[in-house]
Order: structure tokens, then sequence, then C-alpha cells
């Protein structure tokens, strides 16, 4: 009697305690990749790397967050990467991107911006296992309150999938045999569901805390299907593998799942029994726990992050602004000498059409007096009865009067023609 009075204490101070635990006094759950995620994108942001290297450290650290269920934040890093990947005109990283986004946007009931989300992934993207990939899922989406017509679009994406076969595609091998078990346990199949989830542990059997939740997920199937001995078996599984991790969080979920089972199987003494077992272990494996990093210190860098990140846009429009006046310069410049070419051009054109004038003017002054002189001369040979010499003259002055006439329009002769006049 005294040990059941005990235990109905250590139950009835316990489940608050644990509660508050969670809820209260521990800070949120992080992987210590999303430690290292933060830490790197800040690094990048600090030391100024490329606009490829910065959007990669977003997408990274927006990729743990998902795993954890911060799916406000891990979008908010989706879009800076997406706006660095279109900066840089990368599409294909755009698409993983939008893809990425898309999964966010279903597990938030967000299913028309899913849609969008997928299709933009698939016109972006060149590669066309991943375009199949993208079009099944907007098609699967389209679809969604038809278990039936999904199914066929889920299957030829697990096929794709399994038959690439690339890590970096695990998450997409884990999210379609998650949609197939869905699908598999609306339409009833639970051994199928069983399946699928069963793939999925061997997808991540490297990764702890997502193989705890899949077996809590398995426990939920047996459950449901009225195998309490397997249910039991797969929670029990969940609950030692996050105490041997030194998952806090993830032990109390199982822990919480376990007792539900034995109080429907009227077990009590085992529910009272695993709370008094988690009780004595809560302590050290609080301080144990590797998952759990102070609240502060992530938020500090959340906002380190932001500080860096308004800094690399004042710098980016620093950038941009001087560009844009170094360009102004450049142009101010080549106008400039395309006016001094112009102006020289000019003048030596009407230096040149100076110089005609006054050639016409001097041949218009010219020809009279010459011609004038040139009959005086014959007029004198003619006065001395000089007759042969005054028809030399003549032929002579007719011919060079021939070739002036000839020569006339043309402000430069040739000196043979010279000569021969």
């Amino acid at each position: 009697m005294n040990r059941l009075i005990i235990y109905l204490t250590i139950w009835l101070l316990t489940g608050p305690c644990i509660t508050m635990t969670a809820q209260d006094s521990v800070p949120p759950v992080y992987q210590n990749s999303a430690r290292k995620a933060v830490m790197k994108l800040s690094t990048s942001l600090e030391s100024g790397k490329s606009d490829y290297s910065v959007a990669t450290d977003y997408e990274a650290l927006a990729k743990t967050l998902m795993i954890q269920g911060e799916y406000e934040k891990a979008m908010n890093y989706l879009i800076s990467a997406r706006q660095l990947f279109y900066k840089i005109k990368n599409n294909e990283k755009i698409a993983r991107v939008d893809r990425e986004m898309a999964r966010i946007q279903e597990i938030q009931g967000k299913i028309q911006e899913a849609i969008l989300s997928y299709g933009n992934a698939a016109h972006l993207s060149q590669d066309t296992n991943f375009i199949e990939l993208n079009t099944n899922d907007v098609n699967r989406l389209k679809n969604i309150s038809n278990p039936v017509a999904q199914s066929p679009y889920i299957q030829r994406n697990i096929e794709l999938l399994n038959t690439s076969y690339k890590p970096e595609q695990q998450e997409d091998r884990v999210a379609a045999f998650h949609q197939m078990a869905n699908v598999n346990l609306v339409m009833d199949n639970k051994e199928a569901a069983i399946g699928n989830l069963n793939s999925i542990l061997s997808e991540v059997k490297d990764k702890p805390v997502e193989t705890i939740k899949v077996q809590r997920e398995i426990a939920k199937v047996y459950a449901a299907d009225s195998q309490q001995v397997k249910a039991l078996a797969s929670l029990q599984q969940s609950y030692d593998m996050a105490l041997k991790e030194g998952h806090t969080i993830e032990a109390k979920k199982s822990l919480e799942q376990l007792v539900e089972q034995y109080r429907k199987g009227n077990q009590q003494w085992k529910a009272l029994d695993l709370y008094a077992d988690f009780m004595e272990k809560l302590e050290p494996l609080v301080k144990s726990d590797s998952t759990l990093i102070d609240q502060k210190f992530f938020q500090a860098h959340e906002a380190r992050i932001a500080q860096l990140e308004k800094e690399r846009i004042l710098k980016d429009e620093l950038i941009r602004k001087k560009n844009t006046f170094n360009y102004v310069l450049i142009g101010s410049i080549v106008l400039i000498l395309i006016f001094l070419v112009f102006i020289v051009k000019v003048w030596y054109s009407i230096r040149r059409k100076n110089k005609k004038i006054a050639l016409q003017s001097l041949r218009r002054e010219m020809n009279p007096h010459f011609i004038f002189n040139s009959l005086n001369s014959v007029n004198q040979f003619i006065a001395q009865n000089n007759e042969l010499e005054a028809n030399k003259y003549l032929s002579s002055y007719s011919r060079l009067m021939r070739n002036i006439m000839e020569n006339s329009n043309k402000d430069f002769t040739p000196l043979s023609t010279e000569l021969e006049q």
C-alpha cells in the first residue's frame, strides 16, 4: 500500500513537472548540426564570402530548422537563399530551394502555395528526373483529397528516387515514403504503411532523433491495428534510444506514449515504474544532452546574422552605387572623347572647305589676268612680224588652256600632267 502511495505521488508530481520542463524551462531543441549551421552562416556573412557560399549556408540552416519544426524560421532563411541564388542566376539551386519551400508550405497546409512552388521548381530545372519529381508532386497535391489518385504519383517518385539513389536526395526519399504511408493509412492498409515507415528507418538509421520519431509513428500504426505488443516494443526501442543518445525531449515524448499504452492495457504499475525510472535518469540525462543548447546562444547568433545581413545589404548597395558612378563616369569620358573627335573632324572639314574656297577665289582672280597677259604676248610677236613664234606660242597656249579646262575642277594635279604643259 505504501508503495502504491509513493508511485501515485511520483506520478502526480512528475507529470506536470515534465510538461513544465518541456514547455517552460528547457530551451528549444536543436541538433549540433543546427549550432554548426548557424555559426557557419554567421562566419560566412562576417567574412564576406561569395553569394553562392552564403546562400548554401542559408539553405543548410533552413534544413536543420525544418527537422526541428521551426518552419517559419526555415522559410525565412530559404527566402534569403533564393534571393542570393537568383542574384547569381543559378536556376538549378533556385529550383532546389523552391522544392524545400514547397515542403514547408505543404506541412503548413498551404496547398496552393506548395503547388506553385513545386511548379516553379519543375520549370526552372533542366534535370529531367527532378522535373518529373516536382510535376508528380504538383499532381499529387491537386488530388489531395483523393488518396487513390495520389498513390501512383507517390509511387512513381519512389521509383525515380530509388533508381538514382543520390545521397543528397535522402530527404526526398523520406518524404515520399511518409506520403505513401499516410495514403496507405487513409486507405486502411496499415501493413503497407508500416512497410513504408520501415523503409524510412533504413534511410535515417544514422540519425538518432529521426529514428526515434519514426519508431513512435510505427508504434501508433501498430496501436491503431490493435497490435499492442508490437506497439509497446517499438515505443520501448524509441525510449531506450532516446536515453542512450541523450535526447531529453524525445525520451519524454516516447515515455508519454508508452504510459498511454500501458494505461490502455490497464498496466498502471508499469506506467508508474517508467515515470520513476525517467525521474531517476532525468538530471544526468539533461546534463549529458548534447542536443540542448542555450536559447540565448541561438538568439544571439540570430541577432548577429540579422545585423550582418543588414551590413551585407548596405555593402552591396554601396558597391552598386560605386559601380553606377564609375559607369556614369566612364560613359561621360567616352562621350567627351566622341565629342572631341567630332569637333576635330568638323574643324578639319571647315579648314579644308576654306582652303577650297581660297583656291577657287585665286583661280577666279588668276585666269583673267593670265589670259590677258598671254594674248598681249601674242600681240607683241605679231607686232614684231615674228609669225613663227606667235604660232608656236599660240599652240602652247591652246594646249595649256585645254589642260586647264580639263583639270579646273580638280584640287590637285599630278606632276606628270604639269610637265606635259
